[in-house]
């Protein structure tokens, strides 16, 4: 959604923001369970790899747009209640991507995806403040 609008030269920040936290969330996320997966298998698995792979690009996608994105205050705000919100969905009433072979560590992997959260936003919070490449090349 994000990236159609800015194609027709229009800007959702709310779905901007969205965009670049759970890119960077969620790709990370996958890399990191990808990994573990196949540590618990003790072997490369080509699906892991595929995965981790593009999961990878989300997150380098994040800061690939960044530039393009307008983001303000109130959109970050709503995509940190919308995030933590679906933090708590996923791990306290257990709707995440379920990894069979490492259920065992649920509440370890619940643990990492809220300090992926934190550092999503941590991210964001210090682009938005000391990077200021809108304002210098796309203005």
């Amino acid at each position: 959604i994000a990236i159609a609008a800015i194609y027709f030269n229009k800007h959702l920040g709310l779905f901007e923001c969205l965009a670049f936290v759970t890119l960077i969330k969620y790709g990370i996320w996958a890399v990191v369970m990808n990994l573990f997966v196949m540590i618990h298998y003790d072997q490369l698995v080509p699906m892991a790899i595929m995965l981790m792979t593009s999961h990878g690009i989300m997150a380098i996608q994040a800061f690939m747009f960044y530039p393009l994105f307008h983001i303000k205050t109130w959109h970050i705000i709503v995509t940190m209640i919308w995030v933590f919100h679906n933090d708590v969905i996923d791990y306290v009433y257990h709707q995440y991507p379920v990894y069979s072979m490492l259920s065992q560590y649920e509440s370890h992997i619940g643990y990492f995806a809220f300090w992926l959260s934190i550092g999503a936003f941590l991210l964001l919070l210090y682009l938005q403040k000391n990077i200021k490449l809108r304002s210098k090349y796309l203005t």
